[in-house]
């Protein structure tokens, strides 16, 4: 059963048996998460494990949880701004596989830049989300269609995308355990405020009342 991220999360095996659509599972793989292939168009792919993937923090701490889905891993080096909190620090660290940070070309950032334009996505999309559609465009160039020529931008090119950037660019602040906790309370705090919210704003119901006889 394939689903909208491009996974498929197939049936168990038979006992002592392989896997009928992955042959690297086995019958003692019970888990839906330990059973989960990725299904890659890469064409130096092995199998249903992809070759070279482009992550996320999000990807990498909430949905790997520690399984390797992909030979090599890539992401912009922006990518360490992000980890803000010692927990997700301590995750990088404890990755069970090497992350290579690489920056895309700028000929990657100016198409996805004017491509994101066109669709109007621009303003939605953070430095970070550019920045590793662009590494996306430079690794599929480089593995894919090799006769995708790079084209040197120049150094007016350059600084126009630096401005386009640059308001995209936060101040990133590390913070501590005891501040973790204290987000994390006031994160509680505005759900239950925007809950009960919710509860004191929606009306009260209908009751129909019998007619009066007179």
């Amino acid at each position: 059963m394939a689903n909208r991220r491009g996974l498929v999360y197939s049936l168990p095996a038979p006992k002592g048996g392989k896997h009928a659509v992955n042959e690297r599972l086995f019958e003692d793989q019970p888990m839906p998460h330990m059973r989960m292939a990725k299904v890659t168009l890469d064409p130096l792919a092995d199998g249903p494990f992809s070759a070279h993937d482009v992550t996320s923090k999000y990807a990498l701490f909430e949905f790997f949880g520690g399984a390797t889905l992909a030979e090599h891993y890539y992401a912009p080096p922006q990518i360490l701004d992000e980890l803000r909190s010692v927990k997700a620090r301590k995750a990088w660290d404890l990755l069970p596989f090497e992350v290579e940070l690489r920056e895309p070309s700028n000929n990657a950032v100016r198409a996805v830049i004017d491509a994101s334009k066109v669709t109007g996505d621009f303003q939605s999309l953070s430095m970070v989300d550019i920045k590793m559609i662009a590494l996306t465009f430079d690794l599929h160039a480089q593995y894919v269609d090799e006769k995708t020529a790079a084209v040197e931008s120049s150094e007016e090119d350059q600084k126009r995308i630096i401005e386009e950037l640059s308001g995209k660019i936060e101040k990133v602040e590390v913070k501590d355990e005891n501040e973790d906790s204290a987000v994390v309370e006031d994160e509680e705090e505005e759900e239950e405020s925007e809950e009960s919210t919710i509860k004191y704003c929606q009306p009260a119901p209908t009751v129909k009342r019998a007619p009066l006889d007179l």
